[in-house]
């Protein structure tokens, strides 16, 4: 009964200022946890592991998470579809993909830091999807190993480029806290043959400590023939990729 309660709880506040509270995820994680005897929560029919230390997952449920992403990414997904998820984290959108491609359909995702796949592959067992391919590798434009940021330090990590993974896809999505360019650059023949459309995170001042910025990124589209949007709560604004914040494009063939 109480779990029931908590559940209810959070579905009636989510989205809404109480659900930022500081200080209420770990209390109703300390709370749920024991109550329920799990560290699971529930979205759009999907479950996903939760932790004590990442707050995401909570905030899925009850806040609005990158709304206009997630509203875009679901709405371009259809069964059969082929869908990449390069910087998956615990997997959000590659289980939000898993669910829409169905059976018929494939999703790969990339995530180097070991802890947080394993949360990962869990995650994807926990909801028993079977069309999900998980890679513990950085995604970069070149295969061997790269440097990434792991707890404020960096680690070397093995790499692979895109292209020499892929044979087709339809959808990638880009997280990989400014490593965008080289993600980029190691998909070009996959950009080139099959035309997939991109949504990337892009992180200006990290770009800064891998020597290039949002102009090299802008370039590189150019070069593919590809447009940029910007990706709105309310939706698309054709722009250039900008240097002044994070934000979330698409970037789709002309």
């Amino acid at each position: 009964m109480i779990k029931e309660i908590l559940e209810l709880g959070y579905n009636v506040f989510k989205g809404t200022i109480i659900a930022k509270i500081p200080g209420l995820y770990p209390l109703f994680i300390k709370i749920y946890k024991r109550v329920s005897g799990e560290y699971v929560t529930y979205f759009n029919g999907i479950k996903l592991m939760l932790t004590e230390v990442d707050t995401r997952p909570l905030w899925y449920a009850m806040s609005n998470y990158e709304s206009g992403v997630t509203k875009l990414f679901t709405k371009l997904i259809k069964p059969g579809m082929t869908v990449v998820d390069v910087g998956a984290a615990i997997g959000y959108y590659t289980l939000i993909a898993a669910k829409l491609v169905g059976n018929s359909g494939r999703v790969y995702a990339f995530e180097p830091i070991k802890s947080v796949y394993e949360v990962l592959c869990s995650n994807v067992k926990l909801n028993n999807f079977t069309n999900v391919k998980a890679y513990n590798v950085a995604v970069s434009n070149r295969d061997g190993n790269v440097e990434v940021t792991v707890e404020n330090t960096l680690k070397s990590v093995p790499s692979t480029k895109l292209d020499s993974i892929l044979s087709d896809c339809d959808l990638v999505k880009i997280d990989v806290e400014g490593m965008e360019l080289m993600v980029l650059e190691g998909m070009t023949n996959t950009i080139r043959k099959n035309k997939p459309i991109i949504i990337c995170e892009v992180h200006p001042r990290l770009m800064r400590d891998y020597g290039y910025s949002s102009t090299d990124i802008n370039k590189f589209l150019r070069k593919v023939g590809y447009s940029s949007f910007l990706i709105e709560d309310d939706g698309l604004v054709e722009s250039e990729v900008r240097r002044d914040k994070t934000r979330h494009y698409v970037f789709c063939r002309r």
